[in-house]
């Protein structure tokens, strides 16, 4: 694993601790059953008549390495909202 995929993986597990130790697991059931039955707004996006986009904002990339240093994530995100 080259170093920039390693740095991910660390801070993915380090989030993913922090995280689960913010709601008890019998919680996490209990909200899991609430959504079953909702159906998947995703996939019935995609679907619906018209053009579908899915898009990603990327800081970096595990081959071509930083990408954009001043990555604004949510910045860039409602950018993309704001243009359609």
């Amino acid at each position: 694993m080259n170093g920039i995929l390693k740095e991910l993986c660390g801070l993915a597990l380090e989030r993913t601790r922090r995280e689960s130790a913010l709601v008890p697991l019998s919680e996490l059931k209990m909200q899991a059953k609430d959504i079953k039955g909702r159906g998947y707004a995703f996939a019935n996006a995609l679907r619906a008549p018209g053009l579908s986009v899915i898009a990603e904002v990327k800081k970096a990339s595990p081959s071509k390495g930083v990408i954009d240093g001043q990555f604004d994530y949510l910045a860039i995100a409602h950018d993309y909202e704001a243009g359609g």
